[in-house]
């Protein structure tokens, strides 16, 4: 699980088992020109994730593979 919330972080280690592996990388602000927002989706049968930048990509999994669309979970760099 990939978060940008130390709260979502905490419930994932204490009550589901997750371990923590620290800080995997860090977002920007979304008020940088040119960043971009990365969804998270939740496939809520298998609670797999997919990440992704394409609205196009979130849309299919979402309308044909009964993703649940989680929102932005963090902003990319530009370019």
């Amino acid at each position: 699980l990939l978060t940008t919330n130390p709260a979502e972080r905490d419930i994932a280690i204490n009550n589901h088992g997750y371990v923590s592996e620290g800080t995997a990388f860090y977002g920007i602000p979304d008020t940088v020109p040119g960043s971009y927002g990365v969804y998270r989706l939740a496939n809520p049968s298998t609670h797999e994730r997919i990440y992704t930048a394409s609205t196009t990509e979130r849309d299919q999994a979402v309308n044909f593979h009964g993703y649940i669309n989680e929102g932005i979970a963090w902003y990319g760099p530009p370019g």
